[in-house]
Parts: C-alpha cells; sequence; structure tokens
C-alpha cells in the first residue's frame, strides 16, 4: 500500500502540472494562429484554419472551464472532485482503489487536452475532427469515472462494488 500513497501524494501535482500545460498550450495556439491570421489575410482559406486554432487555443487556454463544461453536459456535475476520490467503503484497497481511479482521470485529462490538439489539426484530414470528438467524449468520461462507475453499477441492478464482488466472488 505505500506503492498506492506514493500514487495519491504526486497525483495533485500532477494533475495541477497536466492543466497549466493545456493552457500554456492554448496561449502558444492561440497567439500563433492569430499572427498566421495576420499574415493570411490575403488568403481567406488560410484564415479560416487559424480561427480554428484560434477557438481551440482559447479553450485550452481555460482548460478547467472547458472540462467544467463538458463534464456538466454529460454528467450535470463539476471536475473540482475528479482527484478527491474518498472511495465507498474503508477496507484495505481504499488507498489503492483512489489511486487507481485519481491515474484513470489523469489519462482522462491527458485524452481531452489532446483531443482539443487533434480538433486544431482538423484541417488536414477529416478524421483528425472525428478522432478529436472520440478524445473530448472518452477523456471527460475518464476523468468523471466515478459517476461512470456508479451508473454502470445502477445500469446492472445494484452498486459497480457490489456487481464486480459477484463477479469476482
Amino acid at each position: 500500500m505505500d506503492i498506492a500513497q506514493a500514487i495519491l501524494g504526486w497525483l495533485q501535482p500532477v494533475w495541477t502540472l497536466m492543466q497549466m500545460l493545456g493552457v500554456l498550450i492554448g496561449f502558444i495556439m492561440t497567439g500563433s494562429s492569430l499572427l498566421a491570421i495576420v499574415r493570411a489575410q490575403v488568403e481567406r482559406s488560410k484564415s479560416n484554419i487559424a480561427w480554428v486554432g484560434v477557438i481551440v487555443g482559447i479553450l485550452l487556454g481555460n482548460l478547467p472551464a472547458a472540462l467544467n463544461t463538458l463534464s456538466y453536459t454529460i454528467f450535470n456535475r463539476g471536475t473540482q472532485s475528479a482527484i478527491a476520490y474518498a472511495g465507498g467503503g474503508g477496507g484495505q484497497y481504499a488507498q489503492l482503489e483512489a489511486a487507481v481511479l485519481g491515474v484513470i482521470s489523469l489519462v482522462g485529462l491527458y485524452g481531452v487536452i489532446k483531443g482539443f490538439l487533434l480538433l486544431r489539426a482538423a484541417h488536414e484530414s477529416r478524421d483528425h475532427f472525428w478522432h478529436g470528438i472520440k478524445h473530448l467524449i472518452g477523456g471527460t468520461l475518464a476523468v468523471n469515472i466515478v459517476p461512470m462507475l456508479q451508473i454502470g453499477g445502477a445500469s446492472l441492478g445494484s452498486t459497480m462494488q457490489s456487481v464486480v464482488t459477484k463477479i469476482i466472488g
């Protein structure tokens, strides 16, 4: 369980670092896209592509708010407590459970950032747009893994913990 404590110890700083990295990427993307708009005023098609970069850059620049909006859209709740999962029970694996759920939320945050970056590259290929949408939805679901597990348990007629216990034995 020492490993779980170590994971829980570095999870919040890494979460904050990834959010700030997304914000930094957003500011850089917005600035470079605005410069591209100024340079490409003669060519209208390049200017449209740059506007997409501005919009995606602004969304990444406001990553915590954008992530909250995505979460409210799907789950009707924010992501403030995505890392601060207290656990269902108080069993011997409570720390490990919280660590695993926190890592899944962190991977979800990475997916949301990657989704925004794929949307920025959508002008290159239509596939990038749909891959970006899939990353945004999947990342949002992963960030909100606890409500997803609650929904899964309710869909199976109980709580997720009791369903897993019945399957494992």
